[in-house]
């Protein structure tokens, strides 16, 4: 999914906190059987941000001097679909929205399976 052109739309703090807001209501709404699952799947996702661009902003934030490596190849430029320069903002927002429209479809289609009821939590 790197691989498309895309660009940011928010600043990186937002970000962060806005998936830590979803990663939390996710696990809030999950089934106790599948928690631990979806956890498991958020570290997943973030783990190469986390091992490739953490040291770089800990140190332009902090101003230390980790080292930093570019381990997984989607984060290569020759390999990045990042666009810092603003271009291709189309292609970008529509990649943005089919990727939350098919989790947003994929979410209410297996809803039953998924997410625990209101009814049931009491």
């Amino acid at each position: 999914m790197d691989y498309i052109p895309h660009s940011y739309p928010m600043p990186s703090s937002m970000d962060v906190a806005f998936s830590l807001i979803l990663f939390t209501l996710a696990v809030a709404l999950t089934k106790p059987q599948f928690r631990l699952l979806v956890t498991v799947c958020f570290i997943g996702s973030i783990l190469p941000d986390l091992v490739d661009l953490g040291p770089p902003i800990l140190n332009h934030h902090l101003g230390w001097s980790l080292p930093t490596v570019k381990l997984f190849p989607w984060h290569w430029p020759q390999y990045s679909g990042s666009l810092y320069h603003g271009m291709k903002r189309l292609q970008s927002a529509v990649a943005h929205a089919v990727v939350i429209c098919v989790c947003v479809s994929l979410c209410w289609l297996y809803r039953h399976s998924l997410f625990a009821s209101a009814s049931k939590r009491t």
